[in-house]
């Protein structure tokens, strides 16, 4: 999967640009540094990059490398952090939200993490541990949800692991189901759960790496030896449209203009966000097809030209694919 591999080596580059020199942590870290203390109290431990007394290690011990120190990488991704809950020791990751740019995020994650709808397999919304509301800035939470892996790391190993992850990136008809569309359907938006496959811990952004972002993971099994479930994050464009609502309205995003065709010329047109949705699963798998090396996926070839229509209210609905 060449195109997908030369992302994670992109990945691994940012993760070393993002070296800690002189041992001063970038802005985006300092929230999580302020609310050291207060997220220990919550029951969550984090690095000891964010401790408020933090030294860092390569400048106390002229012995060590930063390039070797698992406190000198820096946040890599600004609203996002892994820490450890102490109640379990399970590595979980902490999103911080802002409720006024987002607002349906939180409820359309807690709605599809409740009780009834978290027990439905064709679930693929990743779950929702907590809401967590931050004392000293009242419009902004924090969600708890499980740490996840880039869908395509490990790499696929056989046909068969690449129509299971296909057959599971269909179920988000379970959303639409719900009246509910995700309107942001691409690679980075999809995780999957395979943090069990591996004998060492990952680092969260530089997922080629193990948890210190400077040695390769061990890797135990592949997706065959247990079952694999995948699942859509980011719900902070998302839309409700009830039974029987008007749900045309201009593109919100740029990645329907930049990648439909048919907002590229005029961005004001309506759209349906069901029929884009279709359009974007179509488009990710397509990209995915067009870098695997596998024989034996051409029967595929005919429903993905339909989801990929030029004018996304030609192609079929999510029913209708699956």
């Amino acid at each position: 999967m060449e195109r997908i591999n030369t992302n994670v080596r992109n990945l691994e580059l940012l993760a070393i640009r993002g070296i800690d020199v002189n041992g001063i942590l970038a802005k985006c870290e300092i929230f999580w540094r302020d609310h050291q203390n207060w997220l220990e109290e919550m029951g969550y431990i984090l690095w000891s990059r964010y401790n408020e007394n933090w030294l860092p290690s390569w400048l106390m011990d002229s012995s060590r490398s930063k390039f070797l120190s698992e406190d000198a990488v820096s946040q890599g991704v600004r609203s996002l952090l892994d820490v450890l809950r102490v109640s379990d020791g399970k590595l979980v990751a902490l999103k911080k939200v802002d409720v006024s740019e987002n607002p349906d995020e939180v409820g359309i994650g807690c709605f599809f993490s409740s009780d009834l709808l978290a027990a439905q397999s064709k679930n693929q919304c990743i779950p929702l541990y907590d809401v967590i509301r931050i004392p000293d800035s009242p419009g902004h939470v924090l969600l708890v949800m499980p740490m996840m892996v880039r869908f395509y790391e490990p790499r696929f190993a056989n046909i068969g692991e690449i129509v299971e992850f296909i057959r599971q990136l269909f179920e988000h008809k379970f959303m639409h189901q719900q009246n509910i569309t995700h309107c942001d359907i691409k690679s980075n938006n999809v995780m999957s759960d395979t943090l069990c496959l591996y004998q060492t811990l990952l680092h969260p952004v530089a997922q080629t790496r193990d948890h210190t972002g400077f040695r390769g993971p061990k890797l135990a099994w592949d997706r065959s030896k247990g079952p694999v479930r995948h699942y859509l994050i980011n719900f902070g464009i998302s839309g409700h449209y009830p039974e029987g609502s008007l749900h045309l309205h201009p593109p919100r995003f740029s990645g329907v203009v930049d990648y439909v065709p048919k907002f590229r010329d005029n961005s004001d047109q309506l759209c349906d966000p069901f029929a884009v949705d279709v359009f974007y699963t179509g488009y990710l798998i397509r990209k995915i097809l067009q870098v695997v090396t596998y024989q034996g996926l051409e029967f595929l070839d005919d429903l993905i030209i339909g989801m990929v229509q030029d004018n996304p209210g030609q192609s079929p609905t999510m029913d209708e694919v699956v």
